[in-house]
């Protein structure tokens, strides 16, 4: 029972960090959206933050990990401030924090 609730848990948290991702990708190109993506992306540190080490495991699952969501966080982390609407020195820290917070 404890590991089907895990497994639960385990995609339910890549899907919720996915779905984040697809919002801050769309904000960062809208005007006035700062606050929602510096809100959203604290939302995503303290996930990966606390989570990562269970999205390393070897699994069906993981691959959503390794293949789509960490190279969304790595491509986040290098945008240049300049060529978007509602990015902020303080998200792309923030950004610089989770791929740390990975190693």
């Amino acid at each position: 029972m404890s590991f089907s609730f895990f497994t639960a848990w385990h995609n339910n948290c890549l899907i919720i960090l996915h779905y984040f991702l697809q919002k801050s990708l769309e904000f960062i190109d809208t005007e006035n959206k700062i606050n929602e993506v510096e809100e959203i992306t604290e939302n995503i540190f303290l996930i990966v933050s606390n989570c990562h080490e269970f999205f390393d495991e070897s699994s069906e699952k993981t691959q959503l990990w390794k293949d789509t969501i960490l190279p969304i966080i790595i491509q986040i982390s290098q945008m240049k401030l300049k060529e978007h609407a509602s990015l902020s020195n303080r998200f792309l820290f923030k950004y610089m924090d989770i791929i740390d917070s990975l190693e």
